[in-house]
């Protein structure tokens, strides 16, 4: 459970295999953008991917945003939100993708990890 957790995108629940998009704070104040996948009928192959943001440079991209660190979460859910069950999980995957080149974009430096 990430702090000040926004939903970016979510899959329809009533699919097999299932995916969605969220961002919000971890315990060390780092921005995370989280993209879990799940698949119900084989639950091996679930797993999360997070983009990393240090606290520092979350700061930093709050300021080029015009906003301030703690209204970031929400600023990037109302910028990419997708409406609940619109997408399947490749398009969910795909947005991921698409906010980590916003963060490129915007000069914003992350670490992925699985």
């Amino acid at each position: 459970m990430l702090a000040l957790e926004e939903i970016i995108v979510e899959t329809n629940e009533d699919l097999s295999i299932w995916a969605s998009v969220s961002v919000g704070f971890d315990d060390n104040g780092n921005l995370i953008l989280l993209m879990a996948n799940g698949d119900c009928e084989h639950p091996v192959n679930n797993h999360e991917t997070w983009a990393v943001v240090c606290k520092e440079d979350a700061y930093l991209f709050a300021g080029k945003m015009g906003t301030t660190l703690t209204e970031l979460p929400k600023m990037l859910s109302d910028r990419f939100r997708v409406p609940y069950g619109l997408y399947t999980p490749s398009e969910a995957r795909s947005l991921f993708g698409d906010i980590l080149a916003f963060f490129l974009d915007s000069g914003v430096r992350y670490n992925l990890s699985e």
